[in-house]
């Protein structure tokens, strides 16, 4: 939103120049933040140690297939982010700010009513389920900017309430799957966190890619990129994760991580 506004007001160069303040800002509250790790080990940072460490990540089938998901969950939510002010924009003539405005509507109300159902959802249902489930109606969610677009052409009467309800189908896909993943590293959540949050980045770089390849003319290709994706995660769940939940390992917090 801000970026809209910024863009309309003073070009689209306001953009960065706003980014590099912020940057500096935060790398200046950074440095006065002060240490906050009581306990610290000589151990963790020897390479042998490391070595085993991320040995243990990459060999951990439910790990591995709980970081692809989420992989997977940011190709399809930086898809959208990328696709819609191609059709809000370039097709619609709406502004950058008016794009701002329901973009953060969209997402922020979207999120944050999906995240609080999941809060109830987790207390009554397994969390492998929800995760089934999330995956087939996001599939479903896919399917529909193609069947609209047939019928009224680029219209934000549509567009925006399908973003809507993919997010909101997303919103129990994040928490849960970190939850997941994290759960046998509790000790290693440093190091297991850097894969992850690595997972997490190249979702968005494999999503600018394929959008880049995607038709502006039409949603066919989010759509095939939101359906493939969802799909793909499904396949790693019953193909990585699901046999492996009874074999979690579990760690001690210092020393050797085997």
């Amino acid at each position: 939103m801000i970026g809209g506004f910024l863009q309309v007001i003073f070009g689209w160069r306001a953009n960065f120049i706003f980014l590099s303040l912020l940057s500096l800002t935060a790398l200046m509250a950074f440095l006065r933040i002060p240490e906050t790790n009581q306990h610290k080990n000589p151990d963790q940072i020897k390479p042998e140690y490391l070595i085993k460490v991320y040995q243990l990540l990459f060999t951990h089938a439910s790990f591995v297939g709980y970081c692809l998901c989420i992989m997977f969950a940011m190709v399809g939510y930086f898809a959208w982010i990328l696709a819609l002010p191609i059709y809000i924009i370039k097709h619609l003539k709406y502004s950058p700010d008016q794009l701002g405005v329901m973009m953060l509507i969209v997402s922020s109300s979207s999120i944050f009513i999906g995240s609080v159902i999941n809060r109830y959802c987790i207390k009554r249902y397994p969390t492998n389920s929800i995760l089934v489930l999330s995956w087939c109606c996001l599939m479903i969610a896919a399917c529909l900017p193609s069947l609209c677009y047939q019928y009224w052409g680029f219209s934000a009467y549509w567009i925006y309430p399908c973003m809507w309800l993919y997010l909101f189908l997303t919103a129990y896909l994040w928490p849960n799957i970190y939850t997941k993943a994290f759960d046998p590293f509790q000790h290693l959540a440093g190091q297991a966190s850097s894969i992850y949050g690595n997972a997490y980045t190249m979702g968005s770089f494999f999503s600018a890619i394929l959008i880049g390849y995607a038709s502006e003319a039409t949603p066919y290709g989010l759509c095939a990129i939101l359906f493939a994706a969802n799909a793909g995660s499904l396949i790693i769940y019953f193909w990585r994760i699901h046999p492996h939940q009874r074999s979690l390992q579990e760690f001690p917090s210092t020393g050797n991580p085997s």
